[in-house]
């Protein structure tokens, strides 16, 4: 109620640093969905897999189960965002392709209208959380699983951040 109180109107669950730093549990964020959910406050969740788990082929699971803090709250009335972040590469020098991007982000809806309903599932929006650029963007964007980006390295930098949005374009 706070959030909503201070006029929020979207709140993430899930961030990588959250899982990582604080210990978010799948059990902790669907305590978080819930409350968002009842609040009638938009939901940016977040979803991806660390070096080890994709090293150890474990990406899918990681994904899934992570998704699972989104089962059993009613998501019909509120704007869904799911964000995949390619945690592996970060810090690592090592960056996702378009299609590695592609791939993971083409697991998200499927797992939604089979777990939660084609409802929820058709009104999702998916976006891909890795590094992006003013060159890379469109290649991001145009692909059919991304829908948008968050980029948060590249929104630290107004100039950078304008150009970004300037130049993404969805054909």
């Amino acid at each position: 109620a706070m959030a909503k109180d201070c006029g929020a109107t979207m709140v993430m669950i899930g961030n990588s640093e959250v899982r990582q730093y604080l210990g978010l549990t799948v059990a902790d964020s669907k305590k978080q969905v819930e409350a968002a959910a009842a609040q009638g406050l938009n939901i940016l969740f977040c979803v991806g897999e660390n070096l080890e788990e994709r090293n150890a082929g474990q990406s899918e699971t990681v994904i899934y189960d992570q998704l699972a803090g989104l089962q059993g709250t009613d998501l019909t009335n509120i704007i869904l965002i799911v964000c995949y972040e390619p945690v592996w590469a970060a810090g690592t020098g090592l960056t996702p392709t378009v299609n590695q991007a592609n791939q993971m982000c083409a697991l998200i809806q499927p797992w939604i209208r089979n777990n939660i309903s084609d409802e929820v599932a058709s009104k999702t929006k998916v976006i891909y959380g890795g590094s992006v650029s003013e060159s890379t963007v469109n290649s991001f964007v145009n692909q059919d699983n991304i829908i948008g980006v968050y980029g948060s390295g590249v929104s630290q930098n107004g100039t950078t951040f304008a150009g970004l949005i300037n130049t993404a374009t969805r054909s």
